[in-house]
C-alpha cells in the first residue's frame, strides 16, 4: 500500500475504534520521529476533527525545527517541575529521608527524568555514600548507574543496546557469549527490578519475551559503553541471525551498516569491508526501491542514498540505485536529483552498461524538461527511442514503464499531441502494473490523454468506467474519478461532474496528496465552474490550484492554468489582472511547450486588441494559432480558434470572426465538447446581431 493508503487506513481504524468509545493516542519523543510519521500525525490532526480522538505527542522544543507550523497547534510548553512537584514525586516513587529528598529536588532542576534517576541512584547506594557527590548530568548520572551493575548485567544490557531501544529475549541470547547463557534471564529480571528495562506485552501469544529500555537515554548511555571493535561484531552478529530470521531489510541493512562503519574506522584495509559494504548496500537499496513503491518518498531518499554510499562503484546495483535516488529526489523536490542522475550517467558510462546508461540519461532529460525552460523535448524522444528496444531486449520493466511515462508527458502535456499520449500512457501502465509499481499515476495521465485530446467525450467516459473497475488503490481511483467528472463537465452534465469531483477532492485530501489533487482534480474542477458559468469558484478553485503548483515547483503545470485563469478573468472585464496571469504564464513557460505557448499567446493577444492595438494582436493570435492546430487538443484548438476570434470581433472584422467561431464549433462537436459548443454558440449569436 501506498503511504497515503496507510494514513488513510490508521485513520479508518482509530475511528472505527473512537466509535465505541473515545481514543487517546499517544506519541513520545517524536523529535527522533522519521517524517512519515510526522505527516502521519499531521494527518490524523486535520481528519479526525468529527472523531472523539485525542492525539497527544511529546517532544523536545527542536521538533518546531521540522515542522515550525505546529507551535499554531494546540502546543503546551512544559517547565521544570517545582520544588514542591520535585519533592511529591521524590515521595511516590520511594521512602528516603528529609535530607535525601532535598538534596536530589536541588540536584535534578525540576527535569523528572534525573529526579527519577537520582533517587533509583541513591537508593541503590543506601542513600549515604552519595550525597556529597551526585553526578552533574543526566548522562553522567546514568553512567553512574550502569557502572554499579554486575558485569554480566552490563554486558546483557549493552547487547541490548545494539538491538535497539525495543528488544527481544531470544536477538540479546544470541548475541550473549556461551558462558553467561545460564545467568542470562537472571539478569533481564535484575535489570527489570532496577527499573533500566520495561516488559512489554507480546502482541501474539506465541511471541518471544518482549523488553524495552526505560528511557531512550539508558540506551543511548549502554550504547556508548562498548568499545568500536564490539559494536561493529555485535551489528554484524546481530544482522545476520536477522537475515536468518527473514528480517525486514531497512533494519538489516542498518545493523550491516552500523558494522562497516565501525570496522572502516578501526581497520580500513580489512579485505572483509567491500563484502559487508555490499551486504549492508544491498538490503538499503532494496528496502528503498520498496519504500519508493508505497510512495514513501523521504525514506526511500534516506535508504537509497546510503545504498549508494556503501555500494562499491562497478557494483550494477549501486547505478540502479543512483538512477531510483535521482527520481525519489526530483518527486521530493530536491535539487540533489540532478547531480545524482549525471553521476548514475557517469557510473554506467565507466561499466559500459548501456542499458543503465540509457537509463539515466532519459530520466536525466525528463528531469530537465522542468529545471531548465530551453530544454529540448527532442533530445528526450530522441533517447527514449533509442532506450526502449534495449529495455524490451532485458525484460527491464521498470525503465520501460518509465519511458513510455515520459513520451506521454511529452507528445501530449507539452506537444498537445494527446492520441500519442493516450497510447504511450496505456502501455506505461502494462509495465508498471507488472514491474510491481502502482500505476496510479499512469491512470491521471490515461484520463488527461481522454479528457484534452481527440476522443469523443462517450468514448472518454466507457475508457474511464472501465479503468475504475481495474484500479487498485485509493489514488488510482482519485486520478480517474477527477478527469471522469472532466468529461462530465464537458458534456454539459454538471450535477455528474461535480459529484465525480467532489468525490475525487475527498480521496485526494484522506490521502494527503496535495500535489495530485492540485495537477488533476483542481485544474479540472477550475475549468468546470468555468465552463458551468460560476466565475467566483471558478477563480478560488484557479488561485488555490495556482499555488500549489508554485510550490510544488510544477512550472510546466503552472503556465497553463495561469493562462486558464487570465482567460476566466478576461471574461469578468478584469483585463489588468488578466494581463498579469499571462506575464507569469510567459515567464514559466518551457520552450519546448506547445500547449502552454498556444495558451498565453491566445490570451495575450485579446488583451492587446482591447487595447486597440489590433496588428500586434493578430500576428500573436495567428501564432498562437499555428501552434495549436499543430496539436490534436481539439479544446486548445478550439479555444485559441475563440482568441482569434475576439480580436477580429474587436477589430471589427465580424465575418472573419463568424468564420473561426464556426471551425471552433466543429472541433467542439468532434469532441462531444457540449459546454464548449453552448458557449461559442452564444459569441456567434452575438456577432450575428451585431
Amino acid at each position: 500500500a501506498s503511504t497515503g493508503e496507510l494514513l488513510w487506513a490508521v485513520r479508518r481504524f482509530l475511528e472505527a475504534l473512537a466509535r465505541r468509545r473515545p481514543v487517546l493516542l499517544v506519541f513520545d519523543d517524536i523529535h527522533w520521529a522519521e517524517p512519515t510519521l510526522l505527516d502521519l500525525i499531521e494527518y490524523l490532526a486535520a481528519w479526525t476533527s468529527e472523531a472523539p480522538v485525542l492525539v497527544l505527542c511529546i517532544a523536545r522544543p527542536e521538533l518546531l525545527e521540522k515542522r515550525p507550523g505546529w507551535e499554531r497547534a494546540h502546543a503546551i510548553r512544559l517547565d521544570p517541575l517545582s520544588p514542591d512537584e520535585s519533592a511529591k514525586l521524590v515521595e511516590e516513587l520511594a521512602k528516603v529521608s528529609d535530607d535525601v529528598r532535598s538534596r536530589i529536588v536541588d540536584a535534578a532542576e525540576g527535569n523528572a527524568l534525573f529526579v527519577e534517576q537520582l533517587l533509583a541512584y541513591v537508593v541503590e547506594d543506601e542513600g549515604a555514600a552519595t550525597l556529597e557527590s551526585l553526578p552533574p548530568s543526566i548522562d553522567a548520572l546514568l553512567a553512574s548507574r550502569l557502572d554499579r551493575l554486575e558485569p554480566d548485567e552490563r554486558g546483557l544490557l549493552e547487547r541490548a543496546a545494539v538491538v535497539g531501544k525495543d528488544f527481544i529475549r531470544s536477538a540479546v541470547i544470541h548475541l550473549s557469549p556461551p558462558n553467561e547463557l545460564p545467568g542470562a534471564d537472571g539478569c533481564l529480571t535484575a535489570l527489570r527490578r532496577k527499573g533500566l528495562i520495561l516488559t512489554l506485552q507480546p502482541l501474539q501469544s506465541d511471541d518471544d519475551d518482549s523488553f524495552r529500555f526505560h528511557h531512550t537515554l539508558i540506551r543511548d548511555v549502554a550504547y556508548a559503553g562498548i568499545t568500536k571493535e564490539g559494536r561493529s561484531d555485535l551489528h554484524e552478529r546481530h544482522a545476520t541471525w536477522l537475515e536468518q530470521r527473514n528480517g525486514p531489510d531497512e533494519i538489516v541493512g542498518y545493523h550491516l551498516e552500523q558494522a562497516h562503519r565501525f570496522r572502516t574506522e578501526l581497520r580500513p584495509s580489512d579485505p572483509e569491508l567491500p563484502v559487508l559494504a555490499h551486504r549492508a548496500g544491498q538490503r538499503l537499496a532494496d528496502a528503498g526501491v520498496r519504500a519508493f513503491k508505497r510512495a514513501d518518498t523521504p525514506a526511500a531518499v534516506s535508504l537509497l542514498g546510503r545504498a549508494v554510499s556503501l555500494l562499491p562503484g562497478d557494483d550494477q546495483q549501486r547505478t540502479e540505485a543512483l538512477c531510483e535516488l535521482g527520481v525519489a529526489q526530483q518527486a521530493a523536490g530536491d535539487v540533489a536529483g540532478e547531480a545524482t542522475l549525471i553521476e548514475a550517467v557517469a557510473s554506467a558510462e565507466e561499466s559500459a552498461d548501456r542499458r543503465l546508461e540509457l537509463r539515466a540519461l532519459t530520466e536525466l532529460a525528463y528531469l530537465r524538461l522542468f529545471t531548465d525552460r530551453e530544454a529540448d523535448v527532442n533530445e528526450l524522444l530522441e533517447l527514449v527511442h533509442q532506450a526502449i528496444p534495449l529495455f524490451e531486449q532485458f525484460g527491464d520493466d521498470r525503465a520501460l514503464g518509465r519511458a513510455w511515462r515520459h513520451v506521454g508527458y511529452a507528445r501530449g502535456s507539452l506537444e498537445g499531441r494527446c492520441a500519442e499520449w493516450l497510447k504511450a500512457s496505456e502501455h506505461a501502465l502494462v509495465f508498471y502494473r507488472r514491474s510491481g509499481w502502482s500505476g496510479s499515476g499512469c491512470l491521471a495521465n490515461v484520463g488527461a490523454a481522454l479528457f484534452y485530446g481527440p476522443t469523443p467525450v462517450s468514448e472518454g467516459v466507457v475508457r474511464c468506467e472501465e479503468l475504475l473497475a481495474e484500479t487498485t488503490d485509493r489514488l488510482g481511483t482519485a486520478n480517474v474519478l477527477a478527469f471522469l467528472g472532466g468529461l462530465h463537465a464537458l458534456a454539459d452534465r454538471f450535477d455528474d461532474a461535480f459529484a465525480f469531483l467532489t468525490e475525487a477532492e475527498t480521496i485526494y485530501g484522506e490521502l494527503a496528496q496535495v500535489f495530485a489533487r492540485a495537477d488533476n482534480s483542481a485544474r479540472i474542477l477550475s475549468r468546470t465552474h468555468r465552463l458551468a458559468g460560476d466565475p467566483q469558484s471558478a477563480e478560488r478553485a484557479f488561485r488555490e490550484c495556482c499555488e500549489t503548483l508554485e510550490r510544488a515547483g510544477d512550472n510546466a503545470a503552472l503556465a497553463t492554468v495561469a493562462a486558464e485563469f487570465g482567460q476566466s478573468l478576461y471574461s469578468e472585464g478584469r483585463y489588468a489582472e488578466a494581463s498579469d496571469w499571462a506575464g507569469l504564464a510567459e515567464e514559466r513557460v518551457l520552450k519546448g511547450d506547445v500547449v502552454a505557448q498556444a495558451s498565453w499567446r491566445g490570451l495575450r493577444a485579446r488583451l492587446l486588441a482591447q487595447e486597440g492595438l489590433h496588428a500586434e494582436a493578430e500576428v500573436l493570435a495567428s501564432k498562437a494559432l499555428r501552434m495549436a492546430e499543430q496539436t490534436d487538443a481539439l479544446a486548445l484548438h478550439g479555444d485559441v480558434l475563440l482568441d482569434v476570434a475576439e480580436v477580429l470581433r474587436l477589430a471589427e472584422r465580424h465575418a472573419e470572426a463568424a468564420a473561426h467561431i464556426e471551425h471552433a464549433l466543429d472541433l467542439f462537436d468532434a469532441k462531444e465538447n457540449a459546454a464548449s459548443e453552448r458557449i461559442a454558440r452564444s459569441l456567434l449569436a452575438e456577432l450575428t446581431v451585431v
